[in-house]
Order: structure tokens, then C-alpha cells, then sequence
């Protein structure tokens, strides 16, 4: 009797077992990350605070609070007034013909903080805030930046 063949058996079907133990292992990890997740999406939906804490770095390596800028731009602006913003400035304009009819403050704000996040124009948003609106970004200012990273 060959062995051979009992060898390539046994080679195939440990290879198989393993095979399923590292599938079962990712999907297990996977589910797990998902319930995280969904757990911690229902916590910020509950409290009204972000999954994650947006952080940005900026062109002088200063970290940006995101949610500070947020803030400034809804007491900075109206609607109206951040929608004539964006069509004033260039840089910003693009940012016009992505609203909608029923966008509100909240959804151009979003929009904003979009186009500058994907596009790293933080420094442009807060130079033509501080020049449109020297008081409220006075106001705001100071909490700007969170840390300098070491």
C-alpha cells in the first residue's frame, strides 16, 4: 500500500480544517467590530456626541478641534450668510453647487467642513472666517487648536 495518498489526504483535510478555524476566527472579529461599533453608535445617537472625536492637523502642525470650528461657523454665519460666503470667496465656491434646495445651516456647515477636511484648506476657512466675522472667531479662537503633537 502506497502512503502517499493517505499523506495528500490528510495534508487536504487539515489544510481544509485550518482553513475553516481562520475563516470562523474573522468572521468572529468581524462581528465582534460591528457590535462595537452599533454600540457605540447608539451611545452618540442617545447622547448627541460623535462616534469618534474628529481631530484634523493643520498646515502648522497644530491639531484642530473640528467640532470647535463646527461651532464657530454656526454662530459666525446664517444659512444665508455662509451660502453668500462660499459664492464670495473662490476657493469656497464649489461648495455652492453641491446644496440643495432644503439645505439648512447644519447641512452647509457639514458641507464646509467636508470640502476643507478632503481638500486640507482648514487654514483658508479660518482666515476668511476671522476676516468675515472677527468677533465670533475672537470668541472661538482660543479653543481652536487642542494640543500641539509632540
Amino acid at each position: 500500500m502506497d502512503p502517499l495518498p493517505d499523506f495528500c489526504a490528510n495534508t487536504t483535510f487539515i489544510i481544509v480544517i485550518v482553513g475553516f478555524v481562520v475563516t470562523g476566527i474573522i468572521i468572529v472579529g468581524v462581528w465582534a467590530l460591528m457590535g462595537w461599533l452599533a454600540a457605540k453608535g447608539i451611545r452618540a445617537a442617545k447622547t448627541g456626541k460623535p462616534m469618534f472625536r474628529p481631530v484634523v492637523v493643520t498646515d502648522d502642525k497644530q491639531v484642530l478641534n473640528v467640532a470647535t470650528v463646527r461651532k464657530l461657523l454656526h454662530a459666525a454665519f446664517t444659512a444665508q450668510t455662509l451660502i453668500r460666503f462660499c459664492q464670495d470667496h473662490p476657493t469656497f465656491r464649489p461648495i455652492v453647487d453641491s446644496l440643495g434646495p432644503h439645505d439648512g445651516l447644519d447641512d452647509i456647515v457639514d458641507k464646509v467642513i467636508n470640502y476643507c477636511q478632503l481638500r486640507f484648506l482648514w487654514q483658508d476657512l479660518l482666515t476668511e472666517v476671522a476676516e468675515e466675522n472677527p468677533q465670533q472667531f475672537a470668541r472661538f479662537e482660543p479653543d481652536l487648536h487642542v494640543v500641539e503633537p509632540g
